[in-house]
């Protein structure tokens, strides 16, 4: 049985055929980049070395590590793990499973400078709901906007979770039409 990705869905409705090739693999390279340092930031590790074009959204990361240490009671559960809904047949990677402020919280890290308000509620969803169904019981899901020249990142909670996951969960229908 086919089992896509949370991104594979959502990416369905997206279009980046304007975007040339180069742009998007240059993007993608960055975005592994990224998710690597962050992870390694967020589990205190040392980075050696780190490609420039993350450097300011490493930066806005770890001073919102610190301050959530400081401030929220930050204490990391997981992060980088692959979810798989044994019902509902869909997978993801969710960046980060954390308590902040006394609540199981799932982050996602955002570099775009604006926030998109259509498909980051159905990733976090998606999200949620593949962190319940796998043992953790997500009390709020977040996008920590990073921003690119390390200035304050910006947290977006969503609540709306079941609307937003039963859009999602339409998507995956068709998805598995087309894709599968």
């Amino acid at each position: 049985m086919y089992i896509p990705s949370v991104t594979t869905v959502i990416g369905r409705e997206k279009s980046f055929s304007k975007v040339s090739p180069a742009v998007l693999e240059t993007a993608a390279l960055r975005g592994t980049a990224f998710h690597q340092a962050a992870w390694s930031a967020v589990q205190d590790l040392f980075l050696a070395k780190v490609d420039s074009s993350i450097d300011g959204y490493l930066k806005s990361l770890k001073v919102w590590l610190e301050l959530a240490r400081s401030e929220m009671g930050f204490e990391v559960i997981a992060g980088e793990i692959e979810l798989t809904h044994p019902a509902l047949h869909y997978k993801g990677h969710p960046d980060l499973i954390a308590m902040v402020s006394g609540k199981m919280a799932l982050i996602d890290w955002k570099t775009p400078a604006v926030e998109d308000k259509k498909s980051w509620p159905l990733q976090l969803a998606a999200y949620w709901e593949l962190a319940k169904v796998n043992g953790f019981p997500i009390e709020k899901a977040g996008a920590l906007r990073l921003d690119k020249n390390g200035g304050p990142a910006k947290m977006s909670w969503y609540d709306s979770q079941a609307y937003h996951l039963s859009v999602f969960l339409s998507m995956t229908i068709v998805e598995r039409y087309y894709g599968g």
